[in-house]
């Protein structure tokens, strides 16, 4: 009976040494994975998999919501916005800069968030903060007509113009 219970903790002990090995080879292939991670757009839409639940930091451009940017839409809400890094460009979700969607596209910026991915697997960017680098340096040409000149009330009588019968 010694022998067999002898025997039996041999096999537990290389039992568990084989199971050890098994997962440190895993975990240390995920760190390999992990240091490779080049944190770029393109990267994170290439291999939204490994990015999933990481935090990160992009600089970028905002794009606020123009439609040629992102291959996909919004991947949460219609109020969704994108970023890009000269590498792609992603929607970011959660909270939305002091920016206009359409006239502050253009403006650098940094995000703070956490890689998501949606039902189809498509990745953005839950936003948890957001600091504006750069104003928008688009100037307005005073000359310009604006829709108040437009809309005034008129000056005189207005007559409508008779219809022949």
């Amino acid at each position: 009976m010694d022998n067999t219970a002898s025997s039996a903790r041999i096999k537990l002990t290389f039992l568990f040494i084989a199971i050890s090995i098994f997962f440190l080879g895993c975990v240390q292939e995920d760190s390999e994975e992990l240091e490779n991670l080049k944190w770029t757009i393109e990267d994170i839409l290439k291999r939204p998999e490994l990015y999933e639940g990481k935090n990160i930091t992009i600089k970028g451009t905002y794009r606020g919501w123009e439609t040629n940017c992102s291959e996909v839409g919004p991947p949460v809400t219609r109020g969704d916005w994108q970023i890009d890094d000269e590498s792609g460009c992603i929607y970011v979700t959660g909270l939305f800069p002091n920016l206009d969607p359409y006239d502050d596209v253009g403006v650098k910026l940094r995000v703070e968030g956490v890689i998501r991915l949606n039902k189809m697997k498509i990745p953005y960017i839950e936003a948890i903060g957001i600091e504006i680098l750069e104003e928008n340096l688009t100037e307005i040409d005073e000359n310009e007509t604006s829709i108040e000149d437009i809309f005034t009330e008129p000056g005189g009588n207005i007559v409508p113009p008779s219809l022949p019968f």
